[in-house]
């Protein structure tokens, strides 16, 4: 799994993503923002503070545009990497 020590107090969300990539974050941040959702994570963690006004289907389109942006930002980190996997497997 490339998602790591997943962790939650109150209404802030945040994973580790295990990436050797140093561009990760800024890589990620554009994959989000290119799909309408504003994500800025500090290095290697996500972290996601929605509002509390929230509704369930606002969380399940944060949630699943943010699966797509981590998919592409590890999938252009691994091929930016030599030697990286050519598809990168995680657990979200």
């Amino acid at each position: 799994p490339r998602v790591r020590h997943f962790r939650q107090r109150g209404m802030i969300w945040a994973a580790d993503i295990d990436t050797a990539d140093p561009r990760f974050g800024r890589r990620f941040y554009r994959e989000a923002l290119a799909r309408e959702v504003l994500l800025r994570p500090l290095g290697n963690t996500l972290y996601f503070m929605p509002p509390y006004i929230a509704t369930e289907a606002d969380l399940a389109f944060l949630a699943q545009r943010a699966l797509q942006a981590l998919e592409a930002a590890l999938a252009a980190g691994d091929v930016a990497q030599p030697g990286g996997p050519a598809s990168p497997t995680f657990a979200a």
